[in-house]
């Protein structure tokens, strides 16, 4: 037997080519001719498109979320390639921002062996589910999903980011990372500052625990981090104040 290597998930429907030229060796060693083969076979494979999606999307640029928050994550995959998918493979490494103690699965298209090990790692085993593929197969038959809900840490700092991206394995082709989703929390230690006009000082509320910046119509105040002030000037002031993680008000 002759035994070669197939070529990867990028040259689905591409055509192989096989030649065979048979010789015949007399005694002398010389070749003659016999006969030729031609084998042309359309190279087929499974293969998906996919993304992931959660939910609450979260607010702003960075997706805050209260550190509360219960995550509901959506895995979806469609098979585009040109043969059915025997088996599809999942892997979630989870974050560790996430509590993996609270993890819910929560249903699938498709029958799926689900597993969480000791590192975190989901797994999503869809055995023998020959997953149809377009355009051949019903546009419906070559798409699965996958739900699950897990809580985030109720240690976690302000501004702490949560991402997750999933592993998509389509029988024997390479793997297949969705986009990666990403949530943060939300600021929730910090006070909103009250000033109050003592004699010549202008005190904030919030103490020497935070980062102070003082403005005075609109303008910084250079250096002057204290909580409070001397005032010179009249004219409106402003504070803003921000704690370790970056959070301000």
């Amino acid at each position: 037997p002759l035994i070669v290597n197939m070529p990867n998930h990028l040259s689905v429907g591409d055509t192989l080519i096989s030649i065979v030229n048979i010789f015949s060796i007399d005694s002398h060693n010389i070749k003659t001719f016999i006969s030729s083969d031609t084998l042309k076979q359309n190279f087929s494979c499974s293969y998906d498109p996919n993304d992931k999606i959660v939910l609450p999307r979260g607010s702003g640029e960075e997706y805050f979320i209260p550190k509360e928050t219960e995550l509901e994550y959506t895995i979806r995959f469609q098979n585009t390639g040109n043969a059915d998918a025997i088996n599809v493979m999942i892997r979630d490494t989870l974050s560790p921002m996430l509590d993996w103690s609270t993890f819910e699965f929560l249903g699938a298209s498709h029958n799926v062996n689900v597993s969480l090990k000791e590192d975190g790692t989901l797994l999503f085993f869809f055995k023998d589910i020959y997953l149809g593929y377009t355009p051949i197969d019903l546009e419906r038959n070559s798409h699965g999903v996958l739900k699950y809900r897990i809580k985030l840490k109720s240690d976690l700092d302000p501004r702490t980011r949560v991402e997750n991206t999933a592993y998509i394995y389509f029988d024997s082709s390479p793997p297949i990372l969705t986009n990666t989703v990403l949530n943060t929390v939300e600021c929730y230690s910090i006070p909103t500052p009250a000033i109050n006009h003592i004699n010549s000082e202008l005190i904030s509320n919030t103490g020497d625990h935070f980062m102070h910046q003082w403005f005075l119509n609109g303008d910084t105040i250079h250096d002057l981090y204290s909580s409070k002030i001397q005032v010179f000037n009249s004219g409106v002031y402003s504070l803003k104040i921000q704690d370790e993680f970056g959070c301000s008000k």
